[in-house]
């Protein structure tokens, strides 16, 4: 599938902004099988013990593990209702979306997390980041990778800001990592030219989710 710049890409089945302890904003994503992720940075590390609940307005995840952020900058995180019990499936899909969320409504749910390494220097790649109104979609192309990160450059003229961090990364509708922040030559005092985020689709990263769980 080609990635068209300003279309949005399959996107999981929730997004949601979370406003963090010490300030600053980050987004949250839920897969329809009640797993979620954000970057580890956007959950102070009072927060990051496992067991921990965290909420966004009437939204509530259960902290599964929170990585170092100096060293692999994401957390595993479980959605859960009221008493504290891990949603289903069909509940979060009845879920109403948040307003935040309107201008991705509609696209499909993807299968899931990559199973292969899809993320390679010069692969076509589409993020999320938030204007601070609303969610987009924006691409970029990777020009660096290791196991566990990856470089993009960003071809949408905003780049990636400073509370984009925890957004979805996509290669062919497909998640394969979590924004986490930013380098690169500045587009704007709050935004830069290169996204970086941490990879999902990588062999290593996948087996560390699946012990943490």
């Amino acid at each position: 599938m080609r990635l068209v710049e300003a279309q949005p890409a399959a996107v999981p089945l929730r997004l949601d902004r979370y406003h963090r302890r010490f300030g600053g904003i980050g987004t949250i994503i839920t897969l329809d099988d009640g797993r979620a992720f954000t970057a580890a940075h956007c959950l102070a590390a009072v927060d990051g013990t496992p067991g921990v609940m965290v909420g966004a307005g009437a939204r509530r995840w259960r902290v599964v593990k929170r990585w170092s952020p100096n060293r692999t900058d994401l957390a595993l995180l479980v959605a859960i209702d009221e008493s504290g019990v891990q949603l289903t499936a069909r509940a979060l899909r009845q879920a109403a979306p948040p307003s935040s969320h309107a201008q991705l409504a509609g696209a499909r749910t993807p299968a899931g997390i990559a199973t292969g390494g899809r993320v390679r220097v010069g692969s076509a790649v589409q993020f999320v980041g938030h204007t601070g109104r609303a969610f987009q979609a924006r691409a970029a192309t990777v020009i660096a990778v290791t196991v566990t990160t990856a470089t993009a450059l960003v071809t949408h003229r905003t780049g990636v800001c400073g509370n984009d961090s925890g957004g979805p990364v996509f290669a062919d509708g497909v998640l394969v990592g979590i924004v986490t922040h930013r380098t690169g030559p500045e587009r704007s005092p709050q935004c830069s030219c290169q996204v970086v985020f941490t990879r999902l689709d990588t062999i290593a990263m996948r087996r560390r989710i699946r012990v943490a769980r």
